[in-house]
């Protein structure tokens, strides 16, 4: 499998990429995001929102976390325990899924 950076410049090329590699790619890319709006968010209104020093941290951490993704085989960085196709990882999800609709079904205005 190639890189990340590999898979999306293949894309954008015009070029057949494996399904494989753009399963992998996209769900590196959703973590990513993901990651990246949790840090914003912190940055904004969280924890961090006064730290200058924080933020310049957080926005450190988060151009090396999308760095080390880009060069990196998606499923690697994904690593077994966040791999949809393991079948813990779909539990854990199945189970986290449950428990929202569960918060959200006990805090729905009526």
């Amino acid at each position: 499998m190639r890189t990340l950076s590999g898979i999306i410049d293949a894309v954008k090329d015009g070029k057949d990429v494996p399904y494989d590699e753009l399963y992998y790619a996209l769900v590196v890319v959703e973590n990513l995001r993901i990651m990246n709006a949790t840090a914003l968010l912190d940055c904004t209104i969280g924890k961090y929102a006064e730290s200058l020093t924080a933020k310049n941290l957080i926005g450190r951490l988060s151009f090396d976390r999308d760095k080390r993704a880009m060069k990196s085989n998606p499923k690697t960085w994904l690593g077994k325990h966040n791999d949809p196709r393991n079948p813990s990882c779909q539990a854990i999800r199945k189970f986290s899924k449950k428990l929202v609709e569960k918060i959200h079904a006990e805090t729905k205005e009526d």
